[in-house]
């Protein structure tokens, strides 16, 4: 049975804004290829990816989401961390 997600990628209309995104929530980046508009970001040390891939503006976008796993600390400060 399913343990785990191997890769996720996700359309994204800045590339740059979210990669700060991420970075802000402890995810290193690994990899983006600048002509492609995309970075790719390992979660975990089972080295789960992320990646972000840029809509220009006008070009269809395609909404998606995924679950991180975070302790309940985390959880329970979310709301004032996303508010900053």
């Amino acid at each position: 049975m399913i343990k785990s997600i191997y890769e996720t990628h996700l359309e994204v209309r800045n590339l740059e804004e979210s990669i700060m995104f991420y970075e802000k929530l402890g995810i290193k980046l690994a990899h983006k290829i600048e002509e492609r508009r995309v970075a790719f970001f390992f979660i975990g040390e089972e080295k789960q990816m992320l990646g972000l891939w840029e809509v220009g503006k006008g070009t269809e976008f395609h909404k998606g989401h995924f679950a991180f796993g975070v302790n309940l600390k985390e959880l329970e400060n979310s709301r004032e961390w996303l508010q900053e």
